[in-house]
């Protein structure tokens, strides 16, 4: 039974946490060497393998090592056919999701912001204004952006997912923070409310709430007062490279699904169908600020 269900898991399928947490190193280091071979391997070769990159006074013994083998198989990472093993599928997605993880780890993109925020306020000529609205697409983000953003604003309105806005509050941060309502799919705002409305992790594809992230512009659009400045982030495509590692990096990025990137020519269009007529892009280190006022 446990073998049919790990032949169901497709190869980019999320894996739960717990399941990736349970792995010891030795059983990562196995899942990692199958990844890279890609074709069945014989016992003996694999841990000779594995143990070539390991100090010598860490080799892995062959008890342990077949121990390890029996576990992942048990637990269908890994299958066995006489002496020869393979990864499962179960087993590649969990690869695919350590990499994920990594990437998310180890993004500095609160540092770009940190870098990019006064540089862009100072070529829209902002400085302060009345009310914000700030409308966060991401899975998640790092609260000190909507700390840094509403700064500028004497009234800060939030739109995102409530445990969001929970952490938010939970963490004692600015209290001149509101968190606006939903009703019936749209911003519950009257028209013409805000001096400036930002978008965060803005995606042509992704929805929320079953609504695209295009019409939760539309609709925050709608809020915008007269002469408002709307503007909306995301990441600028990363293009392939021609180089295989940097390629498989890349490669591994785009199966993150927290991670919205969109070239600077679909962001305009959308721009457009939002209803700015002079949308600009302002570009830093592969960050995009499409900015427009109403």
């Amino acid at each position: 039974m446990e073998e049919e269900m790990s032949n169901q898991i497709e190869e980019n399928d999320e894996i739960p946490l717990a399941d990736i947490l349970n792995l010891s190193v030795t059983e990562l280091l196995i899942m990692q060497f199958l990844m890279r071979y890609q074709m069945p391997i014989v016992r003996i070769v694999l841990l000779e393998s594995i143990n070539s990159i390991v100090e010598s006074a860490k080799k892995i013994a062959s008890s342990s090592f077949y121990l390890k083998l029996n576990r992942l198989e048990a637990n269908g990472f890994i299958k066995k056919e006489d002496d020869r093993i393979t990864i499962t599928a179960k087993g590649k997605s969990t690869i695919n999701e350590i990499q994920r993880l990594t990437i998310l780890a180890t993004m500095q993109d609160y540092i770009i912001t940190q870098e990019i925020l006064p540089i862009f306020l100072n070529k829209v000529g902002i400085e302060h204004v009345g009310k914000i609205l700030i409308i966060n697409l991401e899975v998640g983000i790092d609260l000190r952006l909507i700390e840094d953003i509403g700064s500028i604003a004497d009234e800060t309105f939030l739109f995102a997912e409530e445990d969001i806005f929970d952490s938010y509050i939970a963490r004692g941060m600015s209290k001149n923070i509101r968190q606006v309502d939903i009703i019936g799919g749209k911003i519950a705002v009257p028209d013409n409310t805000f001096d400036a409305v930002v978008i965060i992790g803005y995606s042509t594809h992704d929805v929320l709430h079953d609504i695209s992230n295009l019409d939760w512009a539309k609709d925050a659009y709608r809020t915008l007062s007269n002469d408002g400045l709307m503007v909306i982030s995301t990441i600028q495509t990363v293009e392939q490279t021609n180089h295989f590692i940097v390629d498989s990096v890349i490669e591994n990025l785009k199966v993150c699904h927290e991670i919205h990137e969109i070239d600077d020519g679909d962001l305009l269009k959308d721009m457009r169908k939002i209803g700015l007529k002079t949308p600009e892009i302002f570009e830093h280190k592969g960050l995009l600020l499409g900015h427009c006022r109403k």
